[in-house]
């Protein structure tokens, strides 16, 4: 394959720096460039010539999906692999909305990041049988899939147990943004305490039940 670039997005650094051995190892004339949360993703983004994109969810700061939505505006012919712990019925179908072109499991086995890598650096997209089968399916029936990016990471973060003012930090919001975005998912949802929110969670595996 032709020289390209890919930029790798994780906090993980063992994480981090065994994948970029791994490309290189598959790769050898990629560039690969390395960074720690979605601001940096998004500079590199704006200062390289990037092929490809590969980004974690969970990171410092705003996250992947923060990241992702940036990159489809002001670059949206760059193909993003989203690479996470989280499995696919979780964050799959949202980050593909989002635009990302591939999502993995990080417990995938290495061919076959190798296999999305090459699609995508081909101007392919990647999909695993279980993404596709979740693409069928009713969006209607998901009740978190009608929150928007933003809700879902404080959703998200309400439930891992963050108080306003951490997920303000986190989000770089302000708090009063926070609150009136509780209350909305709330509302939206129907529900009503942060207790609800938890048990939902646990039903649709963003929590475990231990």
């Amino acid at each position: 394959m032709n020289s390209c670039s890919i930029v790798i997005a994780d906090d993980h650094e063992v994480f981090k720096k065994g994948l970029q051995f791994y490309l290189n190892c598959n790769f050898p004339n990629a560039t690969i460039i390395t960074v720690s949360n979605s601001e940096t993703l998004i500079k590199a983004v704006l200062k390289n010539k990037v092929d490809l994109v590969i980004t974690d969810i969970d990171m410092e700061g705003r996250g992947g999906l923060y990241g992702l939505e940036h990159i489809k505006k002001i670059a949206p012919n760059i193909p993003v692999l989203v690479l996470s712990w989280y499995e696919e019925e979780v964050y799959g179908i949202r980050a593909i909305k989002t635009g990302a072109s591939a999502y993995l499991c990080k417990t995938a086995l290495p061919e076959e990041i190798i296999q999305a890598v090459t699609a995508l650096l081909s101007g392919k997209k990647y999909f695993t049988e279980n993404i596709r089968e979740l693409l069928l399916e009713n969006p209607v029936e998901e009740p978190l899939a009608v929150l928007s990016n933003q809700e879902f990471e404080v959703f998200k973060l309400t439930v891992f147990g963050y108080d306003v003012t951490r997920i303000a930090e986190r989000l770089a919001l302000a708090a009063s943004t926070v609150k009136s975005t509780r209350s909305k998912i709330l509302k939206t949802l129907r529900l009503n305490s942060a207790a609800e929110l938890t048990r939902l969670a646990i039903s649709k595996k963003l929590l475990r039940n231990v």
